[in-house]
């Protein structure tokens, strides 16, 4: 993507790996240098050979397995009622001083 000011890159290999690598840099004018703004890590190694063809199908199937074995699900919740008051959690211990008697 580009603006008037800037220039978003992300990495070649989002698609495939879904590589969080991000950068961003600053359009070149003249008599200012650019700066660049880099965002997140790469999470593979340098790729220096094209893939063959259908090898990134079966990347990302075998990355798709690997996530769902490590994924661990949050329990479901249950939904209240429209209306229902939310439940409340307390902790009752034993004489509370401040408690009336």
């Amino acid at each position: 993507k580009t603006t008037e000011d800037f220039q978003y890159w992300s990495c070649s290999q989002y698609k495939v790996l879904r590589c969080p690598a991000r950068a961003i840099s600053g359009r070149r004018r003249q008599g200012i240098k650019p700066t660049i703004k880099l965002r997140g890590t790469h999470n593979h190694e340098i790729i220096l050979e094209c893939r063959k063809p259908g090898e990134s199908a079966k990347l990302l199937k075998l990355i798709a397995m690997e996530r769902r074995e490590m994924e661990v699900l949050p329990e479901k919740r249950k939904r209240l009622p429209p209306g229902a008051a939310p439940p409340v959690e307390c902790v009752l211990e034993g004489d509370n001083p401040s408690s009336p008697k």
